[in-house]
């Protein structure tokens, strides 16, 4: 039936068949296909350093890996920070302000000779967690004026207290806003002729500095993409161009990586005297004929030595800066001739297949006595081995993946063990923490252990304002003399903006050397003399001062021996002044006889006069 159904409907089941000549067509072209897209791959690689075929090649790609591995937290750090707004400061107005307060978060720790007692490291805790400054600064760099103040307090201590200092129109005030409106001035015209005189020199470095070339100077003192390309371009292949192939060897090897072993080509170079000579000579005369690089140069320092002639008063033009280059050059390439290892040789040693760079091991050797290091390229980090005399004296790690990149390093010589860790860990576009941890022991023993971060926010990062929040953690533990963690914390901002510093002139301001400066200034210290007074009062009359007060009335019989005179005696009762002075006046007696007796003043018994 079905058969019979197919007949009447042909159409059904009329799928064309594709003949036998045609599918083999079709198979000849994929394969054609797939080999063009792996030879394509494969020059891709070659051209981009992934392929090794040459035994130089294998070498450099070890050389390459290494460097790229330890410079990665720097640029790291470098590329999380997206916006350079120093480079748009030139010529602007600034302000910039800054919130600084700490913490101790723990502390126990001995003070002279002693244990601090709970109630001290309390009363310690409180003065610092209390703590809080404020700093805020405006620079007009076209008027040459800028003001600067700071504020400061400690809770349930001091309150708030403010100093400013500004200059402007030739003249430097100061003032205490939190007792007086009024600012204390020195003009620069009243110093002259005073025995003040030496002021003037101030002013006149105030006057003479050009602040507009020093912030542009400051804006362009880092380096651009373009400057780094040409240092890049100019020096990256000279140290590939001094190896030649016969220079190196080969043979095939192993090496573990991850925990396994991998066959790989050992190519190996070593380098005596001559090869090091030839290798400094090529960089001394790349550097010599580089003159858009020495160019480069001279432009950033003569930003920095800008700003130091400012004050300095010595210009150092930068002709004076090229010839001291040249000179400098010229020094090296006399000098490269007497660079002598003498037996030494330094080998270096890659550790790489076709596709895979395995590792990179760096010697200095000298008969039988050699010292190495080794990196093993693995997954996802790099293992560090150091060995002197044939023996691990030390190992490591560099972690390099998405968020952390940090080095690892661990001595272990003779019962004495040390471990450091540094690095950066990236947060997130915003945020990235600094780090350093170093631990030490002996014989199982720990001496100590140092913990310190910065952790970095970033909320504001634009052409005209940079901010961020900064916390800092500090912790240190020294067996039985120390352990304490405290933290600091820094607000801070940074922006251009329109700044107006008021003038200073005598209407709104004391000049403290002006002809009725006496009278002007008494009148001063009588307005705050009260609050001061008030001020005072208040401190005196807080908690935190009574037990400041209590702690060192009693310092003599607390816990603490603060003895100021006998670090021998242990006291009960407090410090015996009189005694120290009748001591003193006795000590100043028999000198006085003394220098009487040599000076022929006065006649007397030697031994007499020094056996007091």
């Amino acid at each position: 039936m079905e058969e019979e159904l197919n007949k009447q409907n042909p159409e059904v089941n009329s799928e064309p068949k594709m003949p036998k000549k045609s599918k083999k067509k079709f198979i000849i072209i994929g394969i054609a296909v797939v080999l063009v897209l792996v030879i394509a791959a494969i020059i891709f690689l070659v051209c981009t350093g992934k392929v090794n075929f040459t035994k130089k090649s294998k070498l450099f790609s070890a050389i390459s890996k290494a460097e790229e591995t330890f410079t990665a937290p720097l640029d790291a750090l470098l590329e999380d920070n997206t916006t350079e707004i120093s480079n748009n400061l030139e010529g602007k107005d600034i302000e910039y302000s800054a919130e600084i307060t700490g913490s101790i978060d723990s502390f126990e720790g001995t003070m002279v000779n002693s244990k601090l007692s709970a109630e001290e490291v309390e009363l310690l805790k409180s003065l610092v967690n209390g703590a809080k400054i404020n700093l805020d600064f405006k620079v007009d760099p076209k008027d040459k004026a800028f003001e600067g103040s700071v504020k400061g307090s400690i809770a349930n201590l001091l309150n708030e207290v403010q100093a400013d200092v500004s200059y402007n129109n030739n003249a430097i005030s100061v003032s205490l806003p939190t007792f007086s409106d009024k600012k204390l001035a020195v003009f620069g015209d009243s110093v002259q002729g005073t025995e003040y005189a030496e002021l003037a020199q101030v002013f006149q470095v105030i006057e003479s500095t050009d602040f507009e070339s020093i912030i542009s100077a400051i804006s362009k003192s880092g380096f651009t993409d373009e400057e780094i390309k040409h240092f890049e371009d100019t020096y990256d292949g000279l140290l590939k161009e001094q190896i030649d192939s016969d220079m190196i060897k080969t043979k095939s090897g192993e090496i573990k990586v991850d925990g396994k072993d991998k066959k790989c080509t050992e190519v190996t170079v070593t380098l005596d005297s001559k090869d090091v000579q030839k290798i400094i000579e090529a960089y001394v005369d790349a550097f010599d004929s580089d003159d858009k690089g020495k160019d480069i140069i001279v432009e950033k320092a003569s930003a920095l030595t800008g700003i130091i002639s400012q004050f300095s008063g010595q210009e150092i033009s930068k002709d004076q800066m090229k010839e001291a280059i040249d000179q400098a050059v010229k020094q090296i390439k006399d000098s490269i001739d007497t660079i002598d290892l003498g037996e030494k040789e330094i080998v270096i040693t890659a550790y790489s297949s076709v596709f895979k760079t395995y590792g990179l091991e760096l010697a200095l050797e000298e008969g039988d006595n050699s010292a190495s290091i080794l990196f093993t390229f693995g997954k996802d980090d790099t293992d560090i081995s150091i060995e002197y005399m044939g023996k691990e004296v030390a190992t490591g790690k560099l972690i390099d993946n998405k968020d952390t990149k940090s080095l690892q390093l661990s001595i272990d010589e003779s019962g004495a063990k040390a471990t450091l860790e540094m690095g950066v860990n990236l947060k997130s576009d915003t945020e990235s923490e600094i780090f350093a941890k170093v631990n030490a022991e002996q014989n199982g023993q720990s001496l100590g252990a140092v913990d310190v971060s910065a952790n970095v926010n970033v909320t504001k990062n634009e052409a005209t304002e940079y901010a961020a929040d900064t916390t800092m953690k500090f912790n240190l533990e020294v067996p039985n003399q120390a352990k304490m963690a405290f933290t600091v914390k820094v607000k801070e901002s940074l922006k251009t903006a329109d700044v107006n510093i008021p003038e200073i002139n005598r209407t709104n301001a004391i000049d403290v050397l002006g002809t009725n400066s006496q009278t002007e200034v008494q009148n001063y210290i009588t307005e705050i003399t009260p609050k001061l007074e008030e001020y005072v009062k208040n401190i005196e009359s807080s908690e935190i001062y009574k037990s400041i007060m209590n702690m060192t009335t009693n310092s003599g019989t607390g816990t603490t021996d603060y003895s100021p005179y006998d670090y021998n005696k242990n006291f009960t009762n407090t410090t015996d002044y009189n005694a120290i002075l009748n001591e003193m006046e006795n000590y100043t007696s028999a000198t006085n006889e003394l220098m009487n007796s040599v000076s022929g003043n006065a006649t007397g018994d030697f031994n007499t006069a020094v056996s007091y």
